[in-house]
C-alpha cells in the first residue's frame, strides 16, 4: 500500500541505463531549455530537456520509459477501488531536469496543478536518474521525504494537499525525468 498515496519503486530502471540517459541530457545541450523559478529573494535555475523536442533521436527511450511507467501506473492503480481511477487517462511527454550542485537554492514548496493548463493532471511521476546525498524530494503534510536513487521512481498526486520541494543537491548533480498522468475527456 501506498504512504499518503505516494510510493516510491526502487530500483525500477538498471543503473547503466539510467548512466546513459544522462550521457545523452548532456550531449543535447542544444535542445535544452532553461528555466528560472523565482523563489523569494533568490532565484533556482535548471536546465530541461523535452524529449518531445526531438522524438526521432529519443523514441528508444521514450518507448520503453513508457512501458515502465505503464506497469507501475497499472500496480499503483491496483490499490484502489475502481470507482477512484478513472476509465480514460494519459502520459503527458517526458521531460529531464538537471539541477547542478551547490549553485542553486532549493526548489521551494510547491505543487504542480496551479493553473488553468495543468488542471487535468491527476498522478506525477519522477524516474531519479542519479544518486545525490541530497537532492530528495520532501512532503511536508505528508511527512514523507524520498531520496534520490537512481533508478528509483516516486509517484505521488499533483495537487493540494500533496505539497512537495526537492532539496538542494550537493557534491552531485541531480538528474531526473518527470511525466504526469493527465484526465482524458
Amino acid at each position: 500500500m501506498t504512504k499518503n498515496f505516494i510510493k516510491v519503486y526502487d530500483n525500477v530502471i538498471p543503473h547503466s541505463y539510467c548512466d546513459d540517459m544522462i550521457k545523452k541530457f548532456e550531449l543535447s545541450k542544444k535542445d535544452w531549455v532553461y528555466k528560472s523559478v523565482p523563489q523569494g529573494e533568490a532565484k533556482l535555475g535548471y536546465k530541461e530537456l523535452p524529449l518531445s523536442k526531438n522524438q526521432d533521436l529519443w523514441k528508444n527511450e521514450i518507448d520503453y520509459l513508457t512501458n515502465v511507467f505503464v506497469e507501475r501506473i497499472k500496480d499503483y492503480q491496483s490499490q484502489f477501488s475502481k470507482f477512484c481511477w478513472p476509465d480514460r487517462y494519459q502520459l503527458e511527454f517526458f521531460k529531464m531536469k538537471k539541477y547542478d550542485a551547490n549553485d542553486i537554492d532549493e526548489f521551494g514548496f510547491h505543487v504542480d496543478v496551479s493553473a488553468k493548463e495543468n488542471l487535468s493532471r491527476l498522478l506525477a511521476f519522477f524516474l531519479y536518474l542519479s544518486d545525490n546525498e541530497e537532492g530528495k524530494t520532501e512532503f511536508p503534510y505528508q511527512d514523507t521525504i524520498t531520496d534520490c536513487r537512481k533508478g528509483s521512481i516516486v509517484f505521488f498526486p499533483p495537487m493540494w494537499p500533496w505539497l512537495h520541494r526537492g532539496t538542494k543537491p550537493i557534491k552531485e548533480p541531480k538528474y531526473f525525468l518527470g511525466s504526469y498522468l493527465r484526465y482524458v475527456e
